[in-house]
This record gives C-alpha cells, structure tokens and sequence, in this order.
C-alpha cells in the first residue's frame, strides 16, 4: 500500500485448518469399549478424593449420602461402608454403617459371587431358606433378602438373644444399586486396602 492511503492491503487468505482425524470405525460386532467392558459392567472409576461431598479414603458414593471408604486406624485396613451427614458444608461420618478389617472386606469379596446368586435366586422367585449368605467373623453375617418389594444386601453385626442370632443396629442394608457399586469398585477397594 502507499504512503498516505487510507486503506491498507487485503490480508493474504489464511488457509483452514486441516479437519481431525476420523478414527477408523470398528468392524461390525466389534466393541469399541475395552475387554470386560460392557453396558452391564461398565469401567470402575477412580477414588474420589476431591469434589463436593466426598470424605477422606472415599473410593465412590453409593447414594447422596452413602459412602464407601477405606481408612487406616492403628496401622489396619478398614473398608467402611456407612451413612453420612452435612453439616456446615463438611461431610460427617453416622451411626448407620459398618467398618470392615481387611480380613472381613476379604472373606466378602471372596463371597460377591455367592450374594450375586442369591440375588438372581430372588429374583427368579426361587425359595430361599436363610437369609445368611456368609458369616464374617463371628457375629457378622452378609444376608439377602426382600425388604418392602425390593431386595436388600445387609452387612451387619448380629447378637443371640434366646438361642435365636437377630440382627443388630451396627450395620447398613444395600440395595441392589448400591451392592452393584461396591462390587463393581472392588479392585480400587483392594488397592487402596493395599493387599494388606
């Protein structure tokens, strides 16, 4: 352009961008999701340890208020399955709940496949004759039953009262939701317990 034009020069055209790659697709059948992936079991997440409402060792939250944590008391691995309550903006630990040793969460974990049965059992109507699908220790028991239509998965300490076991107030009822996500976060649970 001249000196004392008022106009300056057309900018040079700017070429467009080259578009992005197309991925190939897959060929027909073929998942496109990583093997043992599925619609049904979909891949675990990573623990939760920042966000609104998670809690100190949360490895994911079962509800709006339920967690499930694994924490350190006294150089032990507990996975803690439990109620909590806000208060002032903090996530706090309730009553309703249950801590699990490692050695508990292990005997449990080797029984997922047990309670899952018991579970597809409920639902294809066959009888059940106990409730109690494995014992942890010696007064916690894993039970499966129907609890107002639906089906609940309680991890509670039990108490003998007249030579009859009864269920006691330390521990917490799933529902199938929930059992499914504990279940589905077992590994981040044993990695986080450390194989202890």
């Amino acid at each position: 352009w001249r000196v004392g034009s008022s106009s300056a020069p057309a900018p040079a055209p700017v070429p467009a961008p080259a578009p992005a790659p197309v991925p190939a697709a897959a060929p027909v059948g073929a998942s496109a999701a990583p093997v043992g992936v599925s619609a049904a079991h979909p891949p675990p997440v990573a623990p939760q340890s920042q966000g609104a409402g998670a809690v100190e060792g949360q490895i994911c939250a079962l509800s709006r208020a339920r967690r499930c944590t694994v924490s350190d008391f006294r150089g032990k691995k507990y996975v803690g399955l439990r109620e909590y309550y806000e208060k002032d903006g903090v996530w706090l630990p309730g009553k309703k709940g249950i801590s699990l040793p490692y050695e508990q969460w292990s005997q449990l974990r080797a029984k997922i496949g047990e309670v899952n049965q018991r579970i597809a059992d409920i639902g294809a109507k066959k009888p059940i004759s106990d409730a109690t699908v494995c014992v942890l220790g010696r007064d916690r028991r894993v039970t499966v039953d129907i609890f107002n239509g639906s089906v609940m998965i309680g991890i509670r300490e039990f108490y003998e009262k007249d030579g009859a076991k009864l269920p006691g107030k330390k521990g917490i009822s799933l529902s199938k939701d929930q059992w499914e996500l504990v279940t589905r976060h077992e590994d981040l649970i044993e990695a986080a317990c450390g194989g202890q």
